[in-house]
């Protein structure tokens, strides 16, 4: 266990002092609470003891530990030394990751007579034990015996004192660690290292092994390097890039597969110092969309939910910024801004416009925005999808909508009653797609996703859809890029295809006719897997 192989190297204090001082008890009622961590100890029995010189003495109260390893407990004030001991519940081992039962430990407070927050660790542990026995065997006062066992302790970790005396952060959260101060972050990693001592081996190829499966596919070297290192980090902490630890990273990346041998000294300094911590601000989980978050947009980097460090940068238009990941192949975010697995980056369009491809968004350069109507178009079964945003391009040059050549409504449209576009002989508001957005995996956009104020019961709209009645999205829509095709069909007559311009819109044959100039061509891109 971690706590005795930290006490095996933590040297006794020997140095004479006074003895402490006679008790007292008040009636008054104090607050104590405070967190049992190796990992978090989960239903852990929490008894409170006075400690008369420098012995275990009365049980004053007991308590148990919650889910997240947290305990509270109302004491009386009391000028004695006071023993909490942590005894019996479960915790999950950070550098195995196994359910793992807890022994005791421990820590001290000097007294209690005020609101106070404590932490029970192996550390603190470690420091009781040696202050008990300086205040025993050498008369201290429990205020000397105590701070020169945290000097002891402190010194033989190579920390500063301040982490031995704060509430560690949860190693398994996030959230939890970008959120903590700087102290409580390096008091969960300390925590780790110790795990580490004993299971090196074990964690590295548990971690390694989870890293290839999340990513899945056949991934290339800089996306393995990037992953299992990003993986390593987080969830082994700053013990993982300590040089005592190479050799058995060495001998951990030559036995799995499809590694390259890859060895963690081969990693460049920059990487190594950058993903040691990912301690930004977090964003992309649940009702915090990248996008919306100004702290992470301010700083310019940001970590998401599984620890992936994305930076914000200008896209191919110099002003609108997107979210990118900061190493591997540098996939985009979706435009929702959320993230809520491994690997759940924006994937591009079907060259028909309908359906997601497995091939990621990369190509920053071919984005100008992002609108959130309320409604949107992903295919004929689901046309009015709610809680998606999409990406929209700088805008494209004047065409015709049959300009192109290739295949029907995916690279150029003509009768929207052809067998080949969106509802064969009926109109839709989705006919199909133009070749300028599917090279772009991408699409047209519907008349309903855009800026346009119509009347919904204007007879010209496409009826072949059904009652569907979509929301439109007026000023939450796509803007326009001069006058730009849409891909939705005009009832009017079967060569004719909406075009808008700002709030305005109207319906034109998809050649435009004899006397009208061309249309641009504004794409689309909806947010995928949401």
């Amino acid at each position: 266990m971690r706590v005795f192989f930290l006490l095996s190297f933590l040297s006794a204090v020997y140095l004479t002092g006074c003895t402490s001082g006679s008790a007292s008890t008040q009636n008054t009622q104090v607050a104590v609470s405070g967190v049992v961590q190796l990992g978090r100890v989960s239903g852990a029995t929490v008894s409170f003891y006075r400690i008369i010189e420098g012995e275990r003495g009365d049980l004053i109260k007991t308590t148990t530990t919650g889910s997240d390893g947290s305990f509270s407990a109302s004491l009386p004030a009391i000028s004695d030394p006071v023993e909490i001991v942590a005894s019996g519940g479960t915790y999950i081992d950070e550098a195995t990751g196994e359910v793992t039962d807890n022994d005791s430990i421990s820590s001290l407070l000097e007294k209690i007579e005020s609101t106070v927050e404590v932490p029970v660790t192996p550390f603190t542990h470690a420091i009781k034990e040696n202050a008990l026995d300086a205040m025993k065997n050498q008369g201290k006062s429990v205020s000397q015996a105590k701070g020169e066992a945290e000097d002891t302790v402190a010194s033989n970790l190579g920390v500063e004192k301040s982490i031995l005396k704060a509430i560690p952060a949860r190693p398994d959260s996030l959230e939890d660690l970008s959120q903590a101060t700087e102290s409580e972050r390096k008091a969960a990693l300390a925590l780790t290292k110790l795990s580490l001592a004993g299971n090196g081996d074990k964690a590295l190829s548990r971690v390694v092994t989870e890293a290839l499966t999340e990513l899945g596919g056949s991934p290339t070297s800089s996306q393995r390097k990037a992953k299992i290192v990003s993986k390593l980090i987080r969830e082994l902490g700053q013990a993982s890039v300590a040089s005592d630890f190479q050799s058995t990273w060495n001998s951990v990346s030559n036995q799995v597969m499809e590694i390259d041998h890859l060895k963690f000294n081969e990693l460049d300094d920059s990487m190594k110092r950058t993903m040691m911590d990912c301690s930004y601000t977090l964003c992309g989980n649940s009702g915090n969309g990248c996008y919306d978050n100004t702290a992470a947009k301010t700083a310019g980097v940001a970590c998401l939910p599984d620890g992936t460090q994305i930076e914000y940068v200008a896209s191919g238009n110099g002003i609108f910024k997107i979210w990118k990941e900061k190493y591997g192949d540098e996939r985009i975010l979706k435009p929702t801004g959320l993230y809520s697995a491994p690997g759940d980056w924006q994937q591009k369009l079907n060259r028909s416009g309908i359906g997601f491809k497995s091939d990621y968004l990369t190509e920053k350069s071919a984005l100008a925005g992002i609108a959130c109507p309320p409604n949107v178009f992903l295919s004929h079964e689901n046309m009015k999808a709610t809680n998606r945003c999409l990406y929209y391009d700088s805008g494209n040059s004047g065409q015709r909508l049959n300009d192109s050549s290739g295949t029907e409504a995916a690279d150029w449209l003509t009768l929207w009653n052809s067998p080949s576009s969106g509802r064969s002989t009926e109109a839709s508001y989705f006919e199909g797609n133009v070749k300028t957005c599917a090279d772009k995996g991408m699409r047209l956009p519907t008349l309903y996703e855009t800026t346009v104020t119509i009347d919904p019961l204007d007879m010209s709209l496409p009826t072949g859809d059904g009652d569907i009645s979509p929301a439109w999205a007026q000023a939450n829509g796509v803007p326009s890029f001069i006058s730009s095709w849409t891909a939705s069909a005009s009832n009017q007559d079967t060569g004719k295809f909406w075009f808008w311009s700002d709030s305005t819109s109207d319906y034109e044959n998809y050649d435009r006719g004899s006397g009208y100039t061309t249309g641009e061509v504004r794409c689309v891109l909806p947010s995928s897997g949401e």
